[in-house]
């Protein structure tokens, strides 16, 4: 039997990778864009569900899914569980279970965003159950895994489910009445292939054992997952990174190769940055791209091979997007000189914002792709020796990963999204359609968010003014961002929650992107490591009121939290500004999300400082 084309593997991977599980589950997306009545049907049931609970939508929402099952009218649990029921579910074994996988990690993602969304992810779970051929099971797992509040709502929709088809049952026939329900399951409830047992175990490990295998063990920290309550009575869920045994102060607790990097647009058009690896290199000894879009230098061949295979000739190159063998199977073929124009756009756009993050997943994009295409295609395995291993693992993808981490509800800058999907249309045309607007955003949101800045030594004193907005302006540094060079998603590293008094420091002491986690104080095995986000010292012009209003600014400003460690809370007590007079300022329009929405957050939660 043939292996996979090269058009099925780029439909899937625009599905389940671009298209992302976050803001669509694979099929109600494609009927929700591909079948009018279906739309119209959506509009319809939104319509009543929002007439009848939502008047508030934000308020109201949050109160009820806070309440659970018991306390939401049993209308809105049928208009929900209609909701639900209008999703077209697949058929085959494999599609049931990537429907599932999609629908589980959908849900667990509105969870970690809070109450307000406790409606929207009950129904994706609820949706989720709906092909599980053990339903029972999945409920007991659910119970362990959820809050309460969602649990209670699953638990309704079940049971309406149930109950309906026990009165759908003694209808058709007396006899048979609820012999299917009082197993645990429904029709509705549609049964997977009985032989798929042991598969569907499979899926659930990669679902729910993701820690017990990331991090590895040899990297020395292990992640906790929190559940915390809000002064409203929601919860919210965090990750903490702990140390797998003691350490001393000074001692390197891991090395992490970031997954990709992307230097400072003034740094990259220099040239006296290698373009892979962020390593400074002398003029006369790079490897310089003639004629690229880009600028790029390479510091050895190693790195533009690498550059090259992984992203680089897909977004800037002047020939092949991949290889000849495979281009030729894609269903639309790349016009060069159409491409070269919108690889201009797209470099002429990054450069007036000055943002690395937006490079870095321009590049994430397209190295989901290659990744899939190396994993799936024989002629495309040549391409694997050359792409981090993270990315051609069997067991996870590169998303697997990058969409568990935090992300900031953010304005994505004028122009990037078109001018990327254009870019994108021009290399690979037959993705650029499930390239939508929001998945850009949910993108550059989690960039936003774990973006961790490039400084070598104490850092550079030339950067150019930011042109963007705060939010998206900042990156994870203790050295400020106007010291790096650039930036780099570490998915490991990401995990680190910040404190103004931090356990842990990232170096770059190899010259390279490579990012040495240094302890900055003895820690024992179980405790919890932090890091700076911010440059948290006391410069010599300032005060120390001066000092903590600056770095909790620009905290409120980037990661849109207000820092409650126990140096800013210390300090704090014996400030000449009271707390509800140091008021931070986030942007306008904006405010300040409760704390347990930023990830390990230790402290107690708070209501967020509502900033005018």
């Amino acid at each position: 039997m043939s292996g996979p084309s090269t058009s099925t593997i780029l439909t899937i991977t625009g599905v389940t990778i671009i298209g992302g599980v976050l803001a669509y589950a694979t099929y109600f997306d494609y009927k929700r864009r591909n079948d009018p009545a279906f739309r119209k049907r959506l509009r319809k049931q939104k319509k009543q569900v929002e007439e009848v609970a939502l008047k508030d939508q934000e308020e109201e929402k949050e109160r009820l899914a806070s309440a659970g099952g018991a306390g939401i009218p049993q209308e809105v649990i049928q208009l929900l569980y209609q909701q639900a029921q209008s999703a077209p579910l697949p058929s085959t074994q494999q599609e049931r279970q990537d429907f599932f996988m999609n629908l589980v990690t959908q849900a667990d993602q509105l969870v970690m965003m809070g109450p307000q969304h406790y409606l929207d992810a009950a129904v994706v779970f609820y949706q989720a159950l709906r092909v599980y051929p053990a339903p029972l099971d999945m409920l007991n797992i659910y119970k362990d895994q959820l809050p309460a509040p969602v649990m209670g709502i699953v638990a309704e929709l079940y049971n309406l489910d149930v109950s309906l088809s026990k009165a759908k049952a003694s209808e058709s026939s007396g006899k048979e009445s609820g012999s299917e329900s009082e197993r645990g399951r429904s029709p509705s409830l549609e049964k997977a292939p009985s032989e798929s047992s042991a598969d569907w175990d499979k899926m659930l490990e990669r679902i729910h054992g993701y820690f017990d295998s990331f991090p590895p063990k040899s990297m020395n920290v292990s992640i906790k997952q929190n559940e915390v309550s809000d002064a409203k009575g929601g919860q919210s869920r965090s990750y903490s990174l702990l140390a797998s045994k003691d350490f001393k102060a000074g001692e390197e607790i891991y090395v992490e190769t970031p997954i990709l990097a992307a230097l400072d647009t003034d740094i990259q058009l220099r040239g006296t940055h290698c373009t892979q690896c962020l390593r400074p290199v002398e003029k006369g000894l790079a490897i310089v791209l003639e004629s690229d879009p880009l600028k790029a230098v390479y510091c050895s061949k190693k790195c533009q091979v690498q550059s090259r295979t992984q992203y680089h000739n897909a977004l800037f190159g002047q020939d092949a997007v991949v290889s000849d063998e495979i281009d030729a199977e894609l269903s639309t073929r790349v016009e060069q000189e159409v491409r070269k124009e919108a690889q201009a756009e797209f470099v002429k756009q990054w450069t007036s914002t000055g943002n690395s993050s937006s490079m870095i997943v321009a590049r994430l994009v397209i190295l989901q792709i290659i990744a899939e295409l190396a994993k799936q295609l024989k002629v495309a395995e040549g391409l694997k020796k050359d792409l981090p291993e993270v990315a051609i693992s069997l067991d996870r993808s590169v998303y697997d990963h990058f969409e568990r981490l935090r992300f900031l509800d953010i304005v994505v800058p004028d122009g990037e999204y078109v001018a990327f999907r254009e870019l994108l249309a021009q290399t690979f045309p037959d993705l650029a359609e499930t390239y939508s607007e929001e998945r850009h955003a949910l993108f550059r949101g989690k960039m936003a968010y774990n973006a961790i800045g490039v400084c070598f030594g104490g850092g550079r004193t030339d950067r150019p003014k930011p042109a963007t907005i705060a939010e998206t302006q900042y990156t994870r540094t203790p050295y400020g961002t106007s010291k790096q060079v650039g930036s780099g998603l570490y998915f490991v590293t990401s995990y680190l929650s910040h404190s103004c008094s931090p356990s842990v420091r990232p170096s770059f002491s190899g010259g390279t992107s490579d990012l040495h986690l240094i302890a900055t104080r003895d820690i024992k095995q179980g405790e919890e490591l932090t890091m700076a986000y911010v440059d948290v010292s006391q410069r010599s012009d300032e005060s120390v009121d001066v000092a903590r209003r600056r770095r909790r600014s620009e905290l409120a400003k980037g990661w849109k939290f207000g820092c409650k460690c126990l140096r800013c809370e210390e300090e704090l007590k014996v400030s000449e500004v009271s707390a509800d007079e140091e008021k931070l300022e986030v942007g306008e329009g904006a405010k300040l999300e409760p704390i347990p929405m930023r990830p390990g957050s230790k402290v107690e939660a708070e209501p967020s400082e509502l900033i005018g």
